[in-house]
C-alpha cells in the first residue's frame, strides 16, 4: 500500500508538472502571438505616416489646449490659446503649412529632412493595436492606434488607414510635461486628410 501510495504520489507530482510546463508554453506562446501583432500594428501604422510623405494630400487639423494648474496663471496672462486650426499641404516637390487665420509659408528644409522627420516621429511606437475596421467618408478603412514617447511628451495616435495605404484621419493626444504632479499642457489633435489634384497654395 505504502508503495502504491508513493507511486500515486509520483504520478500526481509528475502530472502537475507536465500540466504546469503545457500552461508556460502556452502562455509563452500567447505572449509571443500578441508581440506579433503589436509589432504588425506598429509597421502598418508607421508605413501608412511614412506613406504621406510620398503621396501629395491636404489635411486640416482642429488642435486643442488643456492647462493644468501649473500653467493656468501662464495661460490668461500670456493670452495662450484654447484652440487652434491649421492646415498642410504636400505636393511631393515641397511642403507648405499655415496656422489659421495666418497666411501660408512654406516648410523650410529639404523633403529628405520632412522625410526623416515624419520617420522620427513614428519610429518609437509601442502599444500598438489593430482596432475594429471602420467606414470613413463611405471607405472601408482599417484603424491602429499607437503610443510614442519623444521627448518630454506622450503621445497617443489612432489612424484610419484606407486600402491604399494612407491615413484618412487620425486623433492624436498629446501630453507635455508629464509628470507625477499632472501635464502641464494636454494637446488633442483632430486631423482629417484629402488626396488628389494636390496644388501648392498662393504663397503672399
Amino acid at each position: 500500500m505504502r508503495v502504491a501510495s508513493s507511486a500515486y504520489r509520483l504520478s500526481t507530482r509528475r502530472r502537475v508538472a507536465v500540466a504546469s510546463i503545457l500552461a508556460c508554453i502556452a502562455a509563452a506562446g500567447f505572449a509571443s502571438q500578441a508581440q506579433a501583432e503589436d509589432a504588425a500594428a506598429c509597421k502598418a501604422l508607421q508605413d501608412a505616416m511614412i506613406a504621406n510623405t510620398k503621396t501629395p494630400y491636404h489635411s486640416y487639423a482642429s488642435i486643442t489646449f488643456a492647462y493644468a494648474a501649473p500653467m493656468t496663471v501662464a495661460h490668461r496672462n500670456l493670452k495662450m490659446p484654447e484652440a487652434q486650426s491649421s492646415e498642410m499641404i504636400f505636393t511631393g516637390q515641397a511642403v507648405y503649412f499655415r496656422l489659421l487665420p495666418h497666411k501660408w509659408q512654406a516648410l523650410p528644409g529639404s523633403l529628405a529632412e520632412f522625410e526623416d522627420s515624419v520617420r522620427g516621429s513614428v519610429s518609437d511606437l509601442k502599444n500598438c493595436k489593430h482596432l475594429a475596421d471602420e467606414t470613413v467618408n463611405g471607405e472601408t478603412t482599417s484603424v491602429y492606434r499607437g503610443d510614442s514617447a519623444p521627448q518630454d511628451r506622450l503621445v497617443h495616435t489612432t489612424v484610419w488607414v484606407s486600402s491604399k495605404g494612407v491615413p484618412l484621419k487620425s486623433e492624436t493626444d498629446v501630453e507635455i510635461g508629464h509628470s507625477e504632479g499632472g501635464d502641464f499642457v494636454r494637446q488633442h489633435i483632430s486631423t482629417r486628410y484629402e488626396y488628389g489634384s494636390i496644388q501648392a497654395p498662393a504663397l503672399d
